[in-house]
């Protein structure tokens, strides 16, 4: 996959599951926002280390641009998962009324 369509399957991953969290690219950065503060949880079963995010949790924010630029690019990078279920970071949603 190359950044754009990782970024894709990110927010169809979040559409389907009615997670309300969008990801972007800005600078050669991925960002994650929403309306509503999330958290973020980034450990040895997370993609977010693959995507520039260096801290082990991020808290109470309505956006979270990663720490690295990461060097996908257009070139290919393959996402390999070890199980069916998305997203494979560990995302809390936000409370939504």
């Amino acid at each position: 996959y190359n950044r754009d369509e990782i970024t894709e399957h990110i927010n169809n991953a979040f559409d389907s599951n009615d997670i309300f969290i969008r990801c972007k690219i800005e600078d050669d950065k991925f960002i994650f926002m929403s309306d509503k503060k999330f958290t973020m949880i980034n450990d040895d079963k997370s993609i977010l280390g693959y995507l520039g995010f260096n801290k082990g949790i991020y808290q109470n924010r309505t956006k979270y641009v990663a720490e690295s630029t990461v060097g996908i690019g257009d070139n290919i990078f393959y996402l390999v998962t070890r199980t069916s279920r998305w997203p494979r970071s560990r995302l809390v949603p936000p409370a939504w009324p």
